[in-house]
């Protein structure tokens, strides 16, 4: 319980940004699956809110700071 209440507050900052609108959350998810090699493209259908310059940047540091927190708990074994 005390390691996924952990996990929750490392995954908050990636949670609250994805969590705003479902079109911000299939956004990114699909830009952070292309970069695990899952789907080819981050390209997604016509939404009603838009991933513009700003959402991107974020994302790329969202997506930086999950690499990070996740190299180091499975280098630490959890």
């Amino acid at each position: 319980r005390e390691r996924a209440k952990e996990w929750f507050h490392l995954l908050l900052p990636i949670l609250a940004f994805t969590r705003q609108h479902l079109d911000i959350s299939i956004h990114f998810h699909k830009r952070l699956f292309r970069e695990r090699g899952l789907f080819r493209t981050s390209s997604v259908r016509k939404r009603s809110v838009q991933y513009d310059a700003y959402h991107e940047k974020y994302g790329e540091e969202l997506m930086a700071y999950l690499h990070r927190i996740e190299k180091k708990a499975f280098a630490e074994g959890h």
